[in-house]
């Protein structure tokens, strides 16, 4: 695994990840409000758009991006620089676990199997 994927999962800042410089998406993001609790603001860059963020990746202002798993195809989707390796890391920071849910008086969905929150 690359090493600043590494670095940004362990949270680590010192030694080989002293230029660990992690690529958010715009200010009030998910990415923007998790990396921001957890990194000083030397360590992260925030990107305006998506189009910038694989800019700054792309000219090494940035040598991770901290995104969502479907977002990162798309930031690379429309580009004209073709990406050999890409490394994942295998930790999720997100701060906002997402679910499907329903009301259960919402006989439209919480009448069908397994779309009901009413755990009664």
């Amino acid at each position: 695994m690359d090493t600043y994927v590494v670095c940004a999962e362990e949270m680590k800042r010192y030694d080989e990840c002293s230029t660990l410089s992690i690529c958010v998406s715009a200010v009030y993001s998910t990415s923007y409000n998790t990396i921001s609790a957890l990194f000083p603001p030397e360590f992260y860059k925030v990107a305006p758009s998506v189009d910038d963020m694989r800019n700054m990746f792309l000219n090494g202002t940035c040598n991770v991006l901290a995104v969502e798993s479907l977002q990162l195809t798309a930031i690379f989707h429309d580009s004209d620089t073709v990406i050999e390796e890409l490394t994942s890391g295998n930790r999720s920071l997100t701060k906002e676990p997402l679910a499907i849910a329903t009301c259960t008086h919402d006989t439209e969905w919480s009448g069908m199997p397994g779309m009901s929150n009413d755990h009664d």
